[in-house]
This record gives structure tokens, C-alpha cells and sequence, in this order.
């Protein structure tokens, strides 16, 4: 492995960098370590293959996280990679462990990489952002190409692009509810307009909105389903009635969900079983859930 290492470092030096990605790749397949992660991730960077670069750095992201001397080269690595959006929620997600000097040197670090990459990238920005302020005016197709486009954005920018969206009743619900969880990740505290599946209009704080998975009372009715489903052999379903629970999400929050403490009941209506569901409310809520997933997975 010296001799490639060799190769692999006079090509570096050479401002061969494509060649030098190409033999450090071997050199990681051959022991996968940090530093030879570092080093491939790093030559794939000057190589201007951002995208790999970043893909194989999160095969080791604990270890760039936990160390700040490397902490810089990956940040670089994922602003020139356009993963922005991740970027930001993921500084969100830290932010409370970091110290003063680790955030100063977060947002230095990034700040100075979207500087650099800022006349490169500044025209796909925009367009991005305008796709989102129109997204209601795309099929449900362009929709979710947009929402995924959305990673090269900024989050004051996301946040700033998608505010009309989460009102629109020609966004698809899946998309706003997408939308809503990635300002609850970013932790924003600008409430906006959320239009509910169930066509009602709720004023939401996504700073203050907890995760679908962090509610208690959808934990324990997730933990019973589950079981259920499992005794039956019918555990492929759980994936889709966790798609309609999520899109009940804001009005589990805010309460108004009322049956999540009745397992059975919640069956019948997630399913849907309909001779077993007595309430015409009830009833109707099941149709709109399953019209709802049908028009999203066509």
C-alpha cells in the first residue's frame, strides 16, 4: 500500500487530481480508514467531483463531526456538493452541543465556502426558489423533483421559498407535510399557514412542533399496529398506514386527532375497514386518507 500511496500522493502533487482520486479510491478500498477517507474525499474535491466527495465523506461523518481539525474540509465539501439544506439542519441538530468557538468556526467555514461557490451556483438558486414559490402550479411529479432540488438552498432561503406552499391546496399534502418537518429540523421560528389534509388552515411554530415520532400517544399506538400487523403476517402495511398517521401529523399535535389511544378503532380507520367504522366523521376521514395516499403514489 506504500507504493500506491505514493502514486496516489504524486499525482496530488501534480494537480492530477482525477488520478489521484481514482488510486486513493483503491487505497480506501484496501483499508477503509479515516484518513484514507480524508484523503480520497479530498482528492475527489480539487478533482471537482463534489458529489462523490460527499457521498463517500458520510461513511465516516461521526468521525469529521467529532474532529475539528477535519470538521472544516468536510464542510467545504458539502457546500460545494449543494447538500445546503442538509448542511443547515444538520448545524440545527448540533448547534446546542457545540461550543462557542465550534459554532463561530461552523458558520465561518460555511459562510466562506458559499461565498466561493456563490457566482457558480447563485443562477440554480434562484431558480430553485422560484419552483418552490410556484410549486402548486407543477404536477405532482415536478413537485417532488422540486422539493428534492430544494437540498441546494439554503435554510433562510427554503424557508423564505416554501411559505406559500404550506397553504396551497394544490401542493400535495405529502409535499407540505415534507416541507413543514424540514422547518421543524431547521428549528424556524416564523410561524407560518399550514393547510391540513383535512382542508382546515392551522398557524404553526415549527420551532416549537414536535416530530410524529416523538409524540407519546402515536408511539404507543405505532407499538400496538405493529403487533398486530406482525400476528397477522401483515407487516408490509405498516409502512402505508404510517404515511396516513404522518399526514395527520399537525392535527395529532393540536389534538384533534382523538381515537390514537384506541388501537381498534384506529385500524379500522387506517386500513380502512369500513362496516367496522361507526361515525360518518370517522368514515369520511378514512376515504380522504386513502384518496389522499392513491392520488400521491400514482
Amino acid at each position: 500500500m506504500d507504493g500506491l500511496n505514493a502514486r496516489a500522493q504524486a499525482a496530488l502533487k501534480a494537480q492530477n487530481y482525477l488520478q489521484a482520486s481514482q488510486l486513493y479510491a483503491e487505497l480506501y478500498a484496501k483499508k477503509p480508514s479515516f484518513r484514507h477517507n480524508y484523503q480520497l474525499m479530498e482528492s475527489l474535491y480539487l478533482a471537482q467531483e463534489y458529489a462523490q466527495a460527499f457521498e463517500i465523506s458520510q461513511e465516516r461523518l461521526q468521525d469529521y463531526l467529532a474532529d475539528n481539525e477535519f470538521l472544516p474540509h468536510f464542510l467545504k465539501v458539502a457546500v460545494a456538493a449543494q447538500r445546503n439544506l442538509w448542511l443547515d439542519i444538520l448545524f440545527a441538530s448540533l448547534k446546542p452541543y457545540l461550543t462557542a468557538t465550534e459554532e463561530s468556526m461552523w458558520q465561518k467555514t460555511v459562510a466562506r465556502s458559499r461565498g466561493e461557490f456563490s457566482a457558480s451556483y447563485q443562477s440554480q438558486h434562484t431558480t430553485v426558489m422560484k419552483q418552490l414559490q410556484y410549486l402548486g402550479a407543477e404536477d405532482i411529479f415536478e413537485q417532488r423533483a422540486s422539493l428534492q432540488a430544494a437540498q441546494k438552498l439554503t435554510g433562510s432561503e427554503f424557508i423564505e421559498a416554501t411559505k406559500g406552499a404550506l397553504s396551497d391546496c394544490n401542493v400535495a399534502t405529502l409535499i407540505r407535510i415534507e416541507i413543514l418537518r424540514s422547518l421543524v429540523e431547521l428549528q424556524s421560528k416564523q410561524s407560518v399557514k399550514f393547510l391540513t389534509v383535512t382542508g382546515g388552515e392551522s398557524e404553526l411554530l415549527p420551532a416549537e412542533l414536535p416530530m410524529l415520532e416523538e409524540i407519546s400517544d402515536y408511539q404507543a399506538l405505532a407499538q400496538q399496529i405493529q403487533s398486530r400487523l406482525s400476528q397477522k403476517g401483515q407487516n408490509y402495511l405498516w409502512q402505508i398506514l404510517n404515511l396516513k398517521l404522518l399526514l395527520l401529523w399537525p392535527e395529532i399535535v393540536q389534538q384533534k386527532i382523538t381515537w390514537l389511544d384506541q388501537a381498534e378503532k384506529a385500524l379500522a380507520i387506517l386500513l380502512p375497514e369500513e362496516e367496522k367504522i361507526q361515525m360518518e366523521s370517522d368514515l369520511k376521514l378514512a376515504l380522504l386518507l386513502e384518496k389522499t395516499l392513491t392520488e400521491w403514489e400514482k
